[in-house]
């Protein structure tokens, strides 16, 4: 499971450390790595032959996570769910 705020998190994580005294926080001027377009992770794994599927509302993920399980436990194949959760930079 994805979970996918439409960043690279390690830009946002490692700032603190590379330039010490620089605000960090939600008051503070992000610079990460923004995914616009949002990369389509489903046609990478099903070009693999995994099983997958981009969840965008919470109320999806328990059906999605059941569907994605039965998948493993029945076909023994891989899957991937991609969470899209709250963009940190938006």
């Amino acid at each position: 499971m994805i979970y996918n705020n439409q960043v690279w998190n390690a830009s946002l994580e490692c700032r603190p450390r590379l330039v010490p005294g620089r605000r960090s926080g939600p008051d503070a001027k992000l610079s990460g790595h923004g995914f616009n377009p949002l990369t389509e992770l489903r046609a990478h794994a099903q070009a693999c032959g995994a099983y997958a599927a981009r969840v965008e509302e919470p109320s999806e993920v328990p059906d999605a996570l059941a569907k994605a399980l039965k998948v493993v436990k029945e076909e023994g194949r891989q899957a991937l769910l991609n969470v899209i959760c709250k963009n940190p930079l938006a």
